[in-house]
């Protein structure tokens, strides 16, 4: 007599779910192995992975980063572009709040944030920082994707932060003369102040920028608004030793008999800093 090999139904029910626990622990080693492809810049591995497990285009990691942020954050273009034409989602917000298009900003990757925006990436949603989405833009230095937030998304150029700052002010403080004229031009106040009664002018000085001060005042800033201290433009420039930048607002008319809260004026501070080309300038 031939011998039955019987399985009973319990025995049947451990196999399935061995096999389905073989089938788990594949899933999860290719989609970890993709995910090091991604921060590798690997195409050839990741376009393998993901023809036979299309599923896991959109899955995270532990960090919460897809393989689309992890790319983007590591400056792998033909990985974006890869990920792009499988539509895969582009607004994904990490365990950081951070997206793709943000990712790639932060890590300095202008051109792979340009091209998630170009792709329509959800600008307005990205979650930057704590910052307004205009002034995380104009700290990272991205023109275009200002000119997109202020043309296709309607954002208000003169929004500020929970401190008054503005997108102006962060590009004054920057020395960015290039934004600087995007924002004079598309509206910003130049006169407006932070909760501290900085303006966009006194920030510039404040850093000891050079190309912002003298664009600020050729679009006719109100050179002696003073900070809630007192301190004049003028006066930061005394104190930064800012000799041209200080000659260019007393050409424009900068008031030298202010006085702020210590009582002192630009002469005062002059003589105790013992700045004696400006004290001649002052005197002239």
């Amino acid at each position: 007599d031939k011998e039955e090999l019987v399985i009973s139904a319990h025995d049947a029910d451990d196999c399935v779910e061995w096999m389905e626990s073989i089938e788990d622990a594949a899933a999860q080693f290719l989609s970890s192995t993709k995910f090091l492809c991604a921060e590798s810049g690997d195409l050839v591995s990741i376009k393998t992975i993901m023809r036979d497990s299309p599923g896991l285009r959109d899955d995270t990691d532990e960090n919460g980063d897809t393989c689309l942020i992890l790319a983007a954050r590591n400056g792998h273009m033909e990985i974006i572009e890869y990920f792009l034409s499988v539509a895969c989602h582009l607004n994904i917000h990490n365990n950081a709040n951070e997206t793709a298009v943000v990712a790639a900003t932060v890590a300095g990757h202008a051109d792979i944030a340009d091209k998630l925006a170009r792709s329509m990436c959800d600008l307005v949603a990205e979650t930057t920082q704590g910052s307004p989405q205009i002034i995380f833009y104009t700290l990272y230095n991205n023109p275009y994707i200002v000119t997109l937030l202020l043309d296709k998304c309607n954002i208000d150029v003169n929004c500020t932060d929970e401190h008054g700052f503005s997108a102006l002010m962060a590009a004054a403080a920057s020395d960015n003369g290039m934004l600087l004229r995007l924002l004079l031009k598309r509206g910003a106040n130049p006169d407006a102040r932070n909760l501290d009664g900085d303006s966009a002018l006194l920030l510039a000085m404040a850093q000891g920028a050079e190309t912002t001060p003298k664009l600020l005042i050729d679009n006719n800033c109100a050179i002696n608004l003073a900070s809630h201290d007192g301190d004049s433009p003028l006066m930061i420039c005394i104190v930064k030793d800012l000799f041209d930048t200080a000659k260019l607002l007393l050409d424009h008319g900068a008031d030298v008999n202010a006085v702020n809260a210590q009582h002192l004026t630009v002469l005062h501070m002059a003589v105790l800093l013992k700045h004696m080309q400006f004290v001649e300038l002052i005197l002239k």
